[in-house]
């Protein structure tokens, strides 16, 4: 009898002890996941204003365009503003182009020589501001001047007559490097971004970018759940697995994501 009550007695203290140490190494666990996560979530914030602000001092410049005379009919006054625009910031701005109500390319510089005359109506994006008459931002595409792009549009009116399109083909590695690269949490955190379908736009793991998440991460699926809740515009954090390449081992690793 003694010896069951000391053993008992034991083993309560024992359990006291573990617990004494344990939860309070859980509470600081999750001060600390608590920690990381607000600093991802306003780095995050941060990035997303900075592109959302990209695009508007360029969408601001592309209204200009939309709204000139010069730029309307195509004179060579306009031409001449384009390629001095093209000239002054070709890191950002790859392209300008113009095309009429039926996707056939008018004018675009650099090199108008190769693509006047294209049709570009089978894109999704020319489609839908065809079809709409509104502004659009495109997901990245392959251009037809052999570049990936994100086109931004700006229907062109003559009074309230519709005529066409103008649009710039902003370069995305100048996004990527400007707004994403830079970002590092810890030792192996990074930012990665995708596109309204899933498509992988920037990711520093090699072989991601430009291959949907679907195909990239098929192993896991609390990460494809994450993906599924971005698509849809939700915000949040989160935990899953993921392989991590080291010293030519690959193993799972936990990661804490925004």
């Amino acid at each position: 009898m003694k010896m069951g009550f000391r053993l008992a007695v034991f083993l309560i203290f024992s359990i006291a002890s573990v617990l004494m140490f344990y939860l309070p190494y859980l509470e600081i666990k999750e001060q600390t996941t608590a920690k990381l996560n607000e600093k991802q979530m306003l780095l995050a914030k941060q990035t997303a204003f900075g592109i959302e602000n990209f695009f508007k001092e360029q969408r601001n410049l592309l209204l200009h365009f939309a709204t000139n005379p010069n730029f309307i009919d195509l004179t060579d006054m306009g031409k001449m503003a384009i390629t001095r625009e093209i000239e002054n910031h070709h890191d950002v701005i790859r392209a300008i182009t113009v095309y009429g109500t039926d996707g056939v390319i008018k004018y675009s510089y650099p090199n108008p020589e190769a693509v006047i005359g294209k049709d570009i109506s089978g894109q999704s994006h020319v489609k839908k501001i065809l079809t709409e008459h509104r502004i659009n931002v495109s997901d990245v595409f392959m251009a037809v001047q052999g570049y990936q792009a994100v086109a931004l549009s700006e229907p062109i009116f003559k009074g309230e007559e519709f005529v066409g399109v103008i649009a710039f083909l902003i370069d995305f590695q100048h996004i990527a490097k400007t707004y994403l690269e830079s970002i590092q949490i810890g030792e192996s955190g990074y930012a990665w971004v995708i596109s309204r379908d899933g498509t992988e736009l920037y990711c520093p793991v090699p072989g991601h970018t430009g291959v949907n998440i679907s195909e990239t991460s098929a192993k896991f699926p609390a990460l494809l759940q994450m993906a599924e809740e971005m698509k849809a515009g939700k915000s949040g954090t989160t935990t899953y697995m993921y392989d991590m390449v080291r010293d030519s081992k690959t193993e799972p690793i936990t990661k804490y994501a925004v």
